[in-house]
């Protein structure tokens, strides 16, 4: 049916078969409330598009296998299916024991999703991303904030050794916005750190079973405030892989244990999350680059510069 586009345009098959697709797709999305996300194809010759492109993007791929999901799993908990949750090993016997730990740890009573709702991502030229320093450097929005041509008007273009001398203006220019592209883009946030946190506290927790046989944290103070810590430790791994891409607006790291339950309570549903989290931001405000947390004695500020949380900052639980 795709290659019969290609070749022949006015095909009848072709037609029913673009109509059919067209319809179809109209119909579920229509159903299921997903408009907003996957807009109607109002046209023939919108849906013979999409198939046009869809081949020719097939006819560049190697299909070594398929993955079925529903559109609904990325609209609402920010899923794809880019294989972040495949692995592949030759050894029988390690996927054996990977397989064997996923099926215990499957059977929590209480899964909880990692990420926040877009909802919360904060714009660059978000004001509380510029710190009382950066304000006296004469910096109105976080560097990262600055469009491409306001980070490079100040920049000599002048090329480097190895880079001919003679070249125009254009090329000149654009050397110096490869180098200002490289060198502005936000690193990540400290993901080894909390992944090792994560570790150490997932560790110490002790586990039972409730009625119907599934794993819930033993019911101590001591033992609870390591499962939370964890839970939020979890969260903020992810944060720091996703930094670089966007940063979050943030309660205080004194509130890690509000946040995990939330994130335990919501199980994934958008509406809860999204609701629960307002009202914590709205109860205990929105950190800044000039908010300080204390540790021990002392006070610390709580974000790094990129506005990510500081490895400097204390850990969840570090004062029991």
């Amino acid at each position: 049916m795709l290659s019969a586009f290609g070749k022949d345009p006015n095909s009848p098959t072709s037609m029913e078969w673009a109509e059919v697709l067209r319809n179809q797709h109209n119909r579920i999305t229509k159903r299921n409330g997903w408009q907003a996300d996957y807009p109607e194809i109002a046209t023939l010759d919108e849906m013979k598009l999409r198939l046009r492109l869809l081949e020719r993007e097939i006819r560049g791929a190697e299909v070594l296998g398929v993955v079925r999901a529903n559109p609904k799993d990325g609209t609402l908990r920010n899923e794809d299916q880019d294989g972040d949750g495949s692995g592949c090993d030759t050894h029988l016997e390690v996927v054996q024991a990977f397989a064997a730990v996923e099926e215990h740890w499957a059977n929590m009573a209480q899964p909880f999703t990692i990420e926040l709702p877009k909802a919360f991502q904060r714009p660059w030229t978000h004001p509380k991303l510029v710190s009382a320093e950066m304000k006296e450097l004469g910096m109105g929005v976080h560097p990262k904030g600055n469009r491409v041509l306001d980070g490079v008007s100040g920049l000599p273009l002048v090329p480097s050794p190895g880079i001919q001398a003679s070249w125009d203006r254009d090329k000149r220019f654009h050397f110096a916005y490869q180098v200002a592209n490289v060198a502005c883009r936000e690193p990540k946030g400290p993901v080894g750190m909390w992944s090792n946190v994560g570790a150490d506290l997932f560790m110490r927790i002790r586990w039972t079973t409730n009625g119907q046989g599934k794993l819930i944290p033993a019911d101590s103070p001591r033992n609870l405030a390591i499962y939370w810590a964890w839970v939020y430790s979890c969260m903020l791994t992810q944060f720091m892989i996703d930094w670089q891409k966007r940063a979050y607006d943030l309660v205080s790291i004194e509130h890690y244990r509000e946040v995990a339950k939330l994130m335990v309570e919501a199980r994934g549903d958008e509406d809860k999350m999204t609701n629960g989290y307002t009202e914590l931001l709205q109860k205990f405000g929105s950190v800044d680059l000039d908010s300080k947390v204390k540790l021990g004695s002392k006070e610390q500020l709580e974000l790094a510069e990129n506005g990510a949380p500081s490895p400097r900052s204390p850990m969840p639980g570090q004062t029991w």
